[in-house]
């Protein structure tokens, strides 16, 4: 101060954004800490002068922090917004996390829609397909649309609903499915094409349903049909356990038809005469003690009962991994069109052993076969003439019974209807008295 009328110059040692110690301003960064001695000049004349020996003294960058980073705290380092999150603005400190349907890699300006047939949650680094079942909900999308009953979808990444495909006729499916499904026996579908069907319905008296082929053999055509396998787990676990009609042993040994563990085993039901087979169902043991079940398990169908992958016998179904074959019930519902007498269930695995479970089989007749009165095994058919049935939801010729003498059969009402007086019947299975 006293010289201040001199010609007296204060000159820092250190020049470029020298400050107390502190946060930077303006989203700048600190790049050093020291201490400083301030001189001054008198008449051209150097004097080093202990006038103040200021410590901690913080030096700060004259960069800014960039867009698409931020300044991390405590440190002062400008960093990349990491995946999920973005930065529009200079000399930042914090990044944004990018909504629902949108997505970032590392160090974005701005995030970025998911395209249709995908979709997103909040901070995602990128979008997930809309898996078979569903299609896209529009751009930025949070969610998939399931198909809609009647239809099906076996794609990923599918946009619209234009892509899910319409089930054909005697075959239905329920929201969101991959496939589409076939009555089981006693039931049909009560719609047309392109309906949309979404159920089955069961048929009405005096009627017969779709059997499963699988236990249509015998004298009354309701009995399991003659099966076998490559090799028994014990004496208990026997291939004909497959087609005992016993769905309720989900764990207990003796309700399963189960091999020994070893490399592609397999079981087989003859139906006795060659099929036109078109759908059915596998049901698997449900205790968890199979570690992978009947992953990726085969279905193949032919005239030859040597081995499944026999001349002549095709693959007509693969299940995919945990999709097909561990649903509601443990039962796997497979599409299977083809025809032959024999029905192989195989696990293909040359590298490892397996072991084939079959705790029910179940198959149904293709659409395009017809059964003993002509009509369409997909729908339901009337009781042949001179029989009738007042149940609903039969399923084999035994269903349909034979009015005895002194009756007849009333069409309209599927009833057994005792002659009028005046008139008789002198046999059983007559229409009329």
């Amino acid at each position: 101060r006293g010289h201040a009328n001199k010609r007296a110059s204060v000159r820092m040692v250190l020049g470029v954004g020298v400050r107390k110690a502190g946060a930077c301003r303006g989203g700048r960064r600190e790049i050093a800490r020291c201490s400083v001695l301030v001189t001054y000049t008198l008449r051209n004349i150097v004097v080093l002068f202990a006038f103040f020996n200021v410590s901690n003294i913080q030096l700060c960058s004259a960069d800014t922090c960039a867009t698409g980073r931020y300044i991390q705290s405590g440190t002062g380092t400008c960093v990349s917004c990491s995946t999920g999150s973005y930065n529009p603005n200079l000399d930042a400190t914090t990044c944004l996390t990018c909504r629902a349907g949108t997505y970032s890699g590392t160090g974005a300006t701005k995030c970025l829609n998911c395209d249709a047939g995908g979709y997103s949650a909040a901070g995602a680094a990128d979008c997930t397909d809309c898996p078979p079942g569903t299609v896209g909900n529009g751009t930025a999308a949070t969610s998939c649309v399931a198909c809609r009953a009647g239809t099906y979808a076996t794609g990923y990444h599918l946009r619209t609903s234009a892509d899910c495909l319409l089930c054909t006729d005697a075959l239905y499916s329920t929201g969101g499915s991959t496939a589409c499904l076939t009555c089981t026996g006693g039931k049909y579908v009560p719609g047309t094409s392109n309906a949309f069907e979404s159920s089955c319905a069961w048929c009405p008296a005096n009627s017969i349903g779709r059997p499963n082929l699988a236990r249509s053999c015998g004298a009354d055509r309701m009995s399991g049909c003659p099966t076998s396998q490559v090799s028994n787990a014990d004496s208990v676990r026997v291939s004909s356990r497959g087609v005992d009609g016993f769905k309720a042993d989900f764990v207990a040994s003796s309700g399963l038809a189960s091999t020994n563990v070893g490399l592609n085993p397999w079981w087989m039901v003859d139906l006795v005469t060659v099929r036109r087979i078109g759908s059915g169902a596998l049901y698997n043991r449900a205790d968890g003690l199979e570690v992978l079940g009947m992953d990726n398990f085969q279905i193949w169908v032919g005239n030859s009962s040597t081995s499944y992958d026999a001349a002549g016998n095709v693959l007509c179904f693969t299940a995919v991994t945990n999709d097909q074959e561990k649903g509601p019930d443990f039962v796997a519902r497979f599409t299977c069109v083809a025809t032959g007498r024999y029905v192989f269930v195989a696990l293909p695995d040359p590298n490892k052993g397996r072991r084939v479970n079959v705790r029910e089989f179940e198959l149904f007749a293709a659409s395009d076969e017809t059964n003993a009165y002509g009509a369409s095994a997909d729908f339901c058919s009337t009781c042949p003439t001179g029989r009738f049935s007042t149940a609903v939801g039969a399923m084999t010729d035994a269903s349909c019974g034979l009015c005895p003498s002194g009756h007849f059969v009333n069409g309209s009402t599927a009833a057994c209807v005792e002659c009028p007086a005046g008139f008789f019947a002198p046999r059983s299975g007559l229409t009329n008295c």
